[in-house]
């Protein structure tokens, strides 16, 4: 039977726990089942601990799935899988970003079994196992009935797929829970998916498109009376037009988001609007504000315990205070950023802070090392698609080495 339900599973493949789910039953019953399947050459194991089936294996298992299992037998094991998929990545983020558990879709109690994701280490490395997964399941579950689960597993792993720099797998996966909140009838889920993809819009740099759907995503928040998703879009409005040049408009956005967070009582919004201004700032060369900013939003960071924003806004100090001439002091603070954004795994603020910490090196007369740091900013940049970043890179390489034109990422 176990051969029948993997061959329903709309990933790349498995673990023993995605095993259990789809049977029904225990782990230590399925991790049997899944060392015969192997033992008898149906089932491969490419890497320790995941399964995948062959694909004419699949093809002619899926065929035989249709004619033997009733459809009802078949939906209830792909609703525990989902479930299962839903919780563990619900489970994983609530390790990684403890202080955002109350941003993510409240969920029913958790079925029994699933992994252990208590640590952030772990839940990374779980995250980034099942990403394949994930999307896919997303998609699957947003074409094929079962739009709640595609509409939760999207706002479960927002934050995840945003920092991680999965901006491809974002745009899918905001994509199809638009579509699948459209067939519940849910204009708050519509809503968050439509401010979900902006911001990947920003981050793919296509900024009329950002706008546009981060507008009309505050439109619906503002229909719904919802105070936090309006506080929230408007920082994120901001934010893009900030970064098209649009500075003006940019601090009537963030002012806006700043005064509704402080009267929800959203510290972490109030957090998160203060780093954005200071890089505002930073933007219009404005440093010593922009200090003023990110030291406030640090300290209510650390309150929050909230590891990534503390990154955030030591990344951004650290910009604030190279354009201060305070190079050394600067280096501490990316160094210190870069520590935990390696630990949380997000590549984006990586990416951020390597070219500040090549600025702030330069500003030292390391060129070296700056030259250095620069390359992998932009190799990451150019992994990751962020071509704001890519063009910060190549802007200072070129001036560090005196090479204008082609810079590649090498």
């Amino acid at each position: 039977m176990l051969l029948r339900r993997m061959a329903a599973h709309p990933g790349p493949d498995l673990d023993d726990h995605a095993a259990a789910a789809l049977l029904g039953t225990d782990r230590d019953t399925a991790v049997a089942d899944l060392r015969h399947l192997t033992g008898e050459h149906l089932v491969q194991q490419p890497v320790s601990g995941r399964y995948v089936l062959h694909d004419l294996v699949r093809a002619y298992t899926a065929d035989r799935a249709r004619e033997e299992d009733r459809p009802a037998e078949r939906r209830e094991s792909l609703s525990r899988l989902f479930d299962h998929y839903v919780h563990g990545a619900a489970a994983a983020m609530d390790a990684l970003y403890p202080a955002e558990r109350h941003r993510r879709p409240v969920l029913p109690p958790r079925p029994p079994g699933g992994p252990a994701l208590d640590d952030p280490k772990t839940a990374l490395l779980w995250l980034d196992g099942e990403r394949a997964g994930l999307v896919a399941v997303c998609l699957h579950a947003a074409r094929e009935g079962w739009p709640e689960h595609a509409v939760r597993l999207a706002g479960i792993l927002y934050a995840y797929l945003d920092n991680g720099g999965h901006p491809a797998d974002a745009f899918t996966v905001h994509t199809e829970a638009q579509h699948a909140a459209r067939l519940l009838g849910d204009g708050l889920a519509e809503a968050t998916a439509l401010a979900h993809l902006g911001v990947v819009c920003w981050q793919l740099g296509r900024h009329p498109e950002a706008i546009g759907h981060l507008s009309r995503a505050l439109a619906f928040f503002r229909e719904l009376g919802d105070g936090p998703g309006e506080a929230r879009t408007l920082g994120n409005l901001g934010v893009v037009h900030s970064a098209a040049g649009q500075r003006e408009l940019s601090a009537t956005y963030q002012e806006q988001a700043l005064d509704r967070f402080v009267r929800l009582g959203d510290r972490l919004g109030e957090a998160n609007t203060l780093t954005n201004l200071g890089s505002m700032h930073v933007r219009m060369g404005l440093p010593a504000p922009a200090a003023g900013y990110n030291l406030r939003a640090l300290a209510v960071f650390r309150e929050l315990e909230h590891r990534g924003g503390e990154a955030t806004a030591l990344n951004n100090l650290g910009d604030a205070t190279t354009l201060l001439g305070g190079y050394a002091e600067a280096a501490g603070h990316y160094e210190r950023a870069l520590t935990i954004f390696l630990e949380l795994g997000e590549r984006y603020g990586q990416t951020c802070v390597l070219n500040g910490l090549g600025a702030a090196l330069a500003g030292q007369g390391r060129t070296g090392e700056a030259i250095a740091r620069h390359r992998e900013a932009l190799a990451l940049a150019t992994e990751i698609d962020r071509p704001e970043e890519q063009d910060r890179a190549r802007t200072a390489l070129a001036r560090l080495t005196g090479r204008d034109g082609d810079l590649t990422a090498s």
